[in-house]
């Protein structure tokens, strides 16, 4: 079984949701959740624990519904391990102003 949380905060302390799930190695052991319920424009942070185990916080937000003049977007396509410039990824992850 893998748990997870979702909150307001960083800290995880203003917790919005939570659950568990399961996963297997037909599934290459990652889950999938669809987080109902959020609200529209809001940062997210997430946490997932199995075995012992706990992820670091991921950051995600929801798109807004209303007064929508234009969305900053962040694209990455494939990677190849060997060859790849993985900082691109740490760099936007480390970036606040985008909506995706």
């Amino acid at each position: 079984a893998v748990t997870y949380v979702v909150a307001t905060d960083p800290a995880l302390t203003q917790v919005v949701q939570r659950g568990s799930t399961k996963t297997n190695p037909g599934r290459d052991y990652t889950v999938k959740v669809d987080a109902a319920g959020l609200q529209p424009g809001t940062t997210y942070y997430y946490q997932f624990s199995a075995e012992g185990a706990t992820s670091p916080v991921g950051r995600t937000k929801t798109l807004p519904t209303t007064n929508v003049a234009s969305l900053r977007f962040a694209v990455v396509s494939c990677s190849n391990h060997a060859y790849g410039y993985f900082n691109a990824y740490g760099r936007i992850a480390a970036r606040a102003d985008l909506d995706l």
